[in-house]
């Protein structure tokens, strides 16, 4: 038989220039290498720097802003921000805080070995609001009070989640106010604390209860920092009064602004009428009489001597005083002029 042969395609290995040192090789595992194919070097050429960074919708006066850089390819960065404090920063995410409200702009110099590269956006500032609250720090117990801000356009108040501009509030206990007020997505919260004023009663006393004519009364008044008496406008925790005729006085006590009063009456005591009865009214050199008076509790001679008689031997024209006294400590004279 003839012989035949097959034809047999060999198959290639190809090496590359990381095995060959930069060569690429093909093999022929029956005829060995074929040749080099290609000499590969060289270097790739480094990115160039991209800056960008995240922008942000709203932003409001006054508070602080972080700016979150998303650039790429950089190592050092340069901010600038008009109308804001700080106005320039070398930080990877940068901070402002702006003081007008408008269009305002931020930088961006982003800088790397190739180079650098830059990029501006405008920002759209709102106005944060400015607000007040007018309201008492303290309030009696058992009162209301009007607490009003201003300065927004919407407000909301705690405790309550009250939406109007003033409030009228009936605290308890010390309580604690807070406002939130807006101008479109701008908004501040302010604070304002309530006390509340105990309740508390004012007493008062009067060193008599009724005034002989010409004579003064104390009255003293307490459970209260400041007093005030009527009529008279007196002040003082005590004063001093004399009537000439049956009066109510009024005290006002002060307490940190809260007002309690309270009254009392004085009457108008009425004075003896003393007299003095002699049993002789011409006496001898060496006789002796018996004065008596009548018309008082108590009596008080001008020899010193007490009780409603006394006996007396006068050597000349004597006068003799008696001081008598009532039930009211209310007081009158009696004279004797005894020959």
């Amino acid at each position: 038989m003839p012989s035949t042969s097959a034809l047999v395609t060999p198959s290639l290995v190809l090496y590359s220039s990381a095995i060959t040192g930069g060569a690429l090789l093909a093999q022929n595992p029956n005829l060995g290498f074929l040749g080099i194919k290609a000499n590969l070097q060289g270097t790739c050429a480094a990115a160039s720097p991209t800056a960008n960074f995240i922008l942000l919708s709203q932003v409001c006066t006054s508070n602080s802003v972080t700016f979150t850089n998303t650039s790429v390819n950089a190592s050092t960065y340069t901010w600038t921000a008009t109308n804001a404090t700080p106005n320039t920063s070398n930080a990877g995410n940068a901070v402002f805080s702006f003081s007008a409200a408008g269009i305002q702009s931020v930088s961006l110099i982003a800088s790397g070995n190739t180079g650098s590269a830059s990029v501006t956006y405008t920002v759209n500032v709102g106005a944060t609001p400015a607000i007040t609250i007018s309201a008492p720090s303290s309030i009696c117990a058992g009162s209301s009070a009007t607490l009003a801000a201003s300065g927004a356009t919407n407000y909301v108040w705690n405790p309550g989640n009250l939406t109007t501009s003033s409030i009228v509030v009936t605290p308890t206990a010390l309580t604690l106010y807070t406002v939130t007020g807006s101008i479109g997505s701008c908004s501040a919260t302010l604070f304002h604390t309530m006390n509340v004023v105990p309740a508390f009663t004012v007493n008062v006393t009067a060193s008599s209860p009724s005034v002989c004519p010409g004579n003064s009364v104390t009255l003293t008044a307490s459970g209260a920092t400041t007093y005030t008496w009527l009529p008279g406008n007196l002040s003082g925790a005590s004063v001093s009064v004399n009537p000439s005729s049956p009066t109510t006085y009024s005290v006002i006590g002060t307490n940190s602004s809260c007002n309690s009063n309270t009254t009392i009456s004085l009457g108008i005591a009425s004075s003896p009428t003393v007299t003095i009865q002699s049993t002789s009214t011409i006496l001898c050199t060496g006789s002796t009489a018996s004065l008596t008076a009548n018309g008082a509790i108590t009596y008080t001679w001008s020899t010193n001597a007490n009780g409603s008689s006394i006996a007396v031997s006068p050597t000349s024209t004597t006068i003799y005083t008696v001081t008598g006294a009532n039930a009211s400590g209310c007081r009158s004279n009696a004279i004797l002029l005894n020959p």
